[in-house]
């Protein structure tokens, strides 16, 4: 116990009173009333967010997977409107030559299935859901239109195998990578 008065025996020292190595005045920190508590700011310096323990930091999406997943949207909304036509064209060359109007609607269907993964798979991409699916899809397209392309040349097939090579290269940046790797996304 100290002696009231004297700092020398209080090791917290007097309010009031100079500390006795030369020091300025001790304060008493003001402290709330008795059965408060200080109220601390949603996010509070030191403290995570709500939720947050353990969560991996996410990063922003890379303008790299965006244009990789417009390119498939763009890529895929075509072949549905080819498709669409040619179905429609076998479907009336069926009434004329039978064999090659089914010729027809069955690569039709096929590139309405192509299409519509080229979406599905950009929207996968988009989300950070998938890489390797709109990779893969992109890759087999490039086979096919590069297939396509040694058998008759066609400005068109150059181009959709240019995108295709696009949407390869794009997500197999290693910026692309690193985000799908921090949603826990497959990628290559």
């Amino acid at each position: 116990m100290s002696t009231p008065g004297y700092p020398g025996n209080d090791p917290y020292g007097t309010p009031g009173q100079p500390d006795p190595a030369g020091g300025a005045p001790y304060q008493q920190p003001a402290y709330p009333p008795a059965g408060q508590y200080p109220s601390q700011p949603y996010g509070a310096p030191g403290y995570p967010p709500a939720g947050a323990y353990g969560a991996a930091p996410t990063l922003a999406r890379p303008g790299m997977v965006t244009a990789a997943a417009v390119l498939a949207f763009v890529v895929g909304g075509l072949s549905i409107l080819v498709g669409l036509v040619a179905l429609f064209a076998g479907s009336a060359l069926t009434s004329y030559i039978g064999g090659l109007g089914g010729v027809v609607i069955v690569i039709s269907i096929l590139v309405l299935a192509v299409g519509a993964l080229y979406i599905w798979s950009g929207l996968m991409a988009l989300q950070g859901k998938n890489a390797k699916i709109l990779t893969i899809v992109a890759i087999v397209a490039a086979a096919l239109e590069l297939i396509s392309l040694i058998s008759s040349y066609s400005t068109g097939t150059l181009v959709s195998l240019a995108i295709s090579a696009a949407i390869i290269a794009l997500l197999l940046q290693q910026p692309s990578k690193a985000w799908f790797k921090s949603k826990g996304a497959p990628t290559f």
